[in-house]
């Protein structure tokens, strides 16, 4: 995966990231803990909030790798098996589905992170329903609507 090579390349490994991951939590628990003690009421606060959210944070991240891993190795077998096919219309098909399965990954990953996604949900609702009416009138009702034109005529 190009993923894979740009963090070997960087001389990353997955127990150095999490080794970091781990000093990070501990550092922010010690941090935590002193800012307590010295009754920093607010600086405590934050740092309680910084450390609650970090396991949000790991997570949607770790969701967002998986997920985009998982949907390359996924839609490379089946664009493979597709290819030998001959369908029509594959050649824009496979790249929507592809899309649309990123964009559902993001979307869970940024929802997991608690990051606010309902302006994006706003934007893709209307999208949705135009795809669908575009793919209704290009494969289904312009050919009924011929047809009965034909028939009336």
């Amino acid at each position: 995966m190009p993923f894979g090579s740009a963090v070997r390349s960087g001389g990353l490994t997955a127990s150095g990231i999490i080794s970091g991951l781990i000093k990070l939590f501990g550092y922010l628990i010690f941090l935590t803990t002193a800012s307590n003690i010295l009754q920093l009421t607010m600086f405590t606060v934050l740092l309680i909030s910084i450390t609650e959210y970090l396991p949000r944070l790991f997570t949607g991240v770790l969701i967002l790798l998986i997920g985009i891993i998982s949907i390359d190795i996924v839609m490379d077998y089946i664009t493979g098996t597709i290819r030998d096919m001959n369908i029509e219309g594959t050649e824009i098909i496979l790249p929507l589905l592809r899309g649309f399965l990123f964009l559902i990954v993001i979307l869970v990953a940024l929802d997991t992170m608690l990051v606010d996604t309902g302006i994006l949900y706003l934007f893709f609702g209307p999208l949705a329903w135009g795809i669908a009416i575009v793919v209704a009138f290009k494969y289904g009702v312009k050919d009924a609507l011929v047809a009965y034109a034909r028939e009336r005529k």
